[in-house]
């Protein structure tokens, strides 16, 4: 064995060595920093590429091209030189280095479409690997997406923040449940390793022999975060070193592509398969920081794909010019917003001011496109009334608006009014000359001294008058109690704790972790009981009860917190709406929904699938017990097999699966992060790589350790205190979220929670017409509708032809019947960037489509005209 030291390989090694600079889009500086970020970074790698020309440098993504192009165009040309004679190589395929967990699937499939088509019209190249460097954690359908894009490598560099378990492997095969397969490779060193030593690359692959011993490693090099790239030292070394250490060492400066090509080659068959999520074990508190950032994205990555729909349609019926170039701006705003620290919010209080006001303008100008879109409907059907349903099945809403209608309706105590309609089709529009339908149902509610009772056909909800909490929820269909305690809300201390953390505190990322669950903080926690409970709406199409808490933490404002639970008539679910003046700090607010359900399972929605996980506090291993606090989209459902419960949700992601209870983690209110002090942290962090130190504390023992935390720990308390005026609590302020509880018989496929997830996170407008006629129109419908959905509807990036992406939202292979309502030339299965790949024949106007567990395919309409 070599020694500790100073270790050496025991056989020669291929190290692959790649130039490159780590750049935050948005973090601890704001967009118009990282502009001269990317001046600077790429203008260094250019002139260092230039003098030495067996350098490469690997960069990535598009949006710092596009930054480039606009306001340095000169170094822009020099780089498009530089691709040409293969030094400059060109990675990712993404419009920004991507949060890989709380984006919609048909998001990440826009990251690479636009971010792929605007790298390979500029520079000729697609890329073939995709690069997260420091991105929280990736979803196990990641695999999928990426191969459908053309993307054959991953690589991170984040796994070995781990604070619980170590990641098994370095180099990998990563497949999804559909099959996909991607070749990975989690890095032994750092995305911003310093050679200034070759002690660096021997450390790495002492480390990486320690799991695999396969004899080849990429060796990341050059300054990042704050940009940087390599610096002229570390390549006058590689340079010496290559000639020092021929024979025990092959040190090769190329691409990632190359490192990746050479493992295909000769270590395909050798490698493990990894079929799971990469759960990254720190960093929990990402899925709920920045509430108002997360329910923005949630809104506008749905309301864009709505638009998109509407669009094609008026196209096909009527010739509208499709609003391309708007919806191509807001697209790039929505996949920006989905940086990795910018959707985490991970970021400081004036970058999160920034993202805000993009997404706000976002969301404005969208709603603006979508009621321009109604009207031309309701003009050209001559229609009263017109509403859209973008889902590909019928759909029977209701709906609140603030329009005079002289259909049946419902005035509800704001002013507004609630209607009902009934099956509006797939994929299309009805227009009618007055809106409002009754049900064949009612929404009732009962008092008592001490309860609340909700009923209609389906449920009957039993509110507590002294706490607020709901204690029952009854299914009157299947018999039997949805609740084995009450659902309720509670907070709990989240202060930073100073042990965890495998090289640096997590005590350092207040703003990122989750700390309820650790030293004084489990002990400290608070179900909240109501101070007032009162009758908010009283049917016939919705009832509900208001139940109000305060919490006041020591001399601070109070946190005012409001649930209004409603049944309407009709449906088969207890509708939460939350709505919070949020002020405190350092604290975290659940809402517990404890199920009757005997299963230790729980299936979580994620991009472009589903994932099971394991109850945490009883998972059998350290793997699943490190899960505590996890993320998930639109649902989640408990089940045993044959009956279940869902937790639909339309601006959440944070989640605890604990003792069969489900936890939605609702507000987070760590301080935001210091720019100053992290700053300065990251310099002395560069420091001790220049002197190899940081490697000496990676060795260091627990006691050394724990001291050298708990030192970070008061500089922390200490800062925070210093800037207390400056600290201000992230989150502070009013939110709003929407969630559906939803009993139902078998497991989520066949309670169909995907569709009612797709309906709540659905916009319904009731937009006005001229006339008074009726009309009734869809574009398109898909059989089985419950299992498979068309979720996105556009015009093709190139050539006269439509997009329809399909997704099979169960586990199991479905051969599904595309059935248009317009006249086909053809019908081609096509890559996820739109390039065809196989003819499908179109018999009786019904295309069959298979897709795999979980499949996502990519159609190209051509119509006749």
């Amino acid at each position: 064995m070599p020694d500790k030291d100073n270790p050496q390989p025991e056989r020669p090694w291929k190290v692959f060595l790649v130039g490159y600079a780590h750049i935050d889009s948005e973090w601890l500086w704001k967009v118009d920093e990282t502009i001269d970020v990317c001046r600077f970074t790429f203008g260094n790698a250019l002139q260092l590429m230039k003098k030495y020309d067996f350098l490469t440098f690997a960069q990535g993504p598009g949006f710092y091209y596009e930054l480039t192009e606009e306001h340095h165009p000169e170094i822009f040309r020099d780089i498009r030189e530089m691709v040409e004679r293969v030094q400059w190589r060109v990675i990712d395929g993404a419009y920004i280095e991507f949060d890989a967990n709380m984006p919609s699937g048909e998001s990440l499939i826009r990251q690479f479409l636009y971010g792929i088509s605007y790298l390979e019209g500029k520079f000729g190249v697609r890329p073939r690997t995709l690069y997260l460097p420091d991105s929280f954690g990736f979803s196990a359908t990641l695999p999928k997406i990426l191969k459908g894009m053309g993307i054959e490598n991953f690589a991170t560099s984040k796994l070995d923040w781990n604070d619980t378990n170590t990641f098994p492997y370095h180099i990998f095969r990563w497949r999804s449940r559909s099959g996909d397969e991607v070749l990975a490779y989690s890095t032994p060193g750092s995305y911003s390793d310093y050679l200034s030593d070759i002690k660096r690359i021997l450390w790495n692959i002492e480390q990486q022999r320690e799991k695999q011993d396969i004899p080849v490693l990429m060796q990341v090099f050059g300054r990042g975060d704050h940009g940087g790239g390599p610096e002229e030292v570390e390549v006058q070394n590689i340079a010496r070193w290559m000639e020092e250490h021929r024979g025990e060492l092959e040190l090769i400066p190329t691409g990632m592509d190359e490192f990746f090509d050479y493992v295909r080659e000769n270590h395909l068959e050798e490698l493990p398969v990894f079929e799971d999520e990469i759960y990254l074990e720190f960093h929990r508190g990402v899925f709920t920081t920045g509430a108002w950032v997360k329910r923005l994205n949630r809104l506008n990555e749905w309301l864009i794909l709505q638009v998109e729909k509407l669009y094609s349609i008026l196209g096909v019926l009527y010739g509208v010019e499709y609003p391309g170039e708007t919806l191509l701006r807001a697209w790039k705003a929505i996949l920006l917003t989905q940086g990795h620290d910018a959707l985490p919010a991970s970021i400081t209080g004036e970058v999160y001011g920034d993202v805000m006001r993009r997404n706000f303008d976002v969301y404005r100008d969208l709603l603006s496109l979508f009621r321009k879109g109604l009207k031309i409907i309701a003009e050209r059907e001559g229609a009263g009334y017109i509403v859209f349903n973008p889902n590909s099945w019928p759909v029977s809403p209701y709906i609140r608006t603030w329009e005079n209608v002289g259909g049946f309706h419902q005035r509800l105590g704001d002013g507004s009014r609630l209607i009902y309609l009934r099956e509006l089709p797939p994929l299309g529009f009805r227009g009618c000359g007055e809106v409002g339908e009754r049900p064949g149902d009612s929404a009732e509610v009962t008092e008592t001294e001490d309860a609340f009772t909700l009923e209609n056909s389906h449920l009957r909800v039993t509110v507590s008058r002294k706490t607020g909490w709901v204690t029952s929820i009854y299914d009157k269909r299947s018999d039997r109690e949805v609740l084995r305690e009450p659902m309720r809300p509670r907070i709990m201390w989240d202060y930073p704790m100073p042990f965890r953390g495998r090289f640096v505190p997590a005590s350092m990322f207040d703003a990122w972790e989750v700390y309820y669950s650790e030293g004084i903080n489990k002990h400290f926690h608070r179900d909240l009981r109501a101070e007032k409970v009162s009758l908010s709406e009283r049917g016939p199409l919705y009832s509900s009860v208001r139940a109000r808490f305060n919490y006041r933490q020591f001399r601070g404002k109070a946190s005012v917190i409001e649930l209004e639970l409603g049944l309407y008539a009709d449906k088969p679910y207890l509708e939460v709406k939350f709505r919070a003046h949020w002020n405190a700090h350092h604290r975290f607010l659940k809402l517990l929904v404890p199920v009757e359900v005997e299963s230790d399972k729980a299936v979580f929605e994620v991009p472009y699938g589903a994932i099971e996980r394991t109850d945490a506090c009883n998972a059998e291993n350290p793997q699943g017990r490190a899960k505590y606090e996890v993320f998930g989209h639109r649902w989640v459902d408990i089940s045993d097999g044959n009956y279940g419960v869902a937790v639909i949700n339309d601006s959440k992601y944070g989640f605890s699966w604990c003792d069969g209870t489900l936890g939605v983690s609702l507000l987070r209110s760590p301080s935001q992060p210091l720019a100053d002090f992290i700053m300065r942290f990251i310099g002395m962090n560069k420091s001790a790589q220049e002197k190899f130190q940081d490697v000496e504390l990676r060795k260091a023992g627990r006691l050394k350790k724990g001291f050298i935390n708990t030192a970070i720990w008061f500089m922390v308390l200490f800062n925070e205190f210093r800037n207390r005026k400056k600290v201000t609590p992230i989150d502070r302020g009013y939110h709003v979220a929407t969630l559906w509880i939803y009993p139902h018989e078998g497991e989520y496929t066949k309670g169909n929670v995907p569709m009612l997830a797709a309906e709540l996170n659905t916009l319904y407008i009731i937009q006005r017409g001229p006339g008074g006629s009726s009309s009734l129109w869809n574009l398109v419908s898909v059989e089985p509708a419950e299992k498979v959905q068309v979720v996105a509807v556009k015009p093709c990036e190139r050539g006269d032809c439509l997009v329809l992406r399909l997704f099979n939202t169960t586990a199991a292979p479905i051969e599904a019947a595309l059935m248009p309502n317009l006249p086909l030339e053809g019908v081609a299965e096509a890559t996820h960037d739109e390039r065809p790949v196989t003819e499908l024949p179109a018999d009786g106007g019904s295309v069959k489509v298979f897709l795999g567990p979980y499949g996502v395919k990519t159609l190209l309409l051509s119509l006749k005209r």
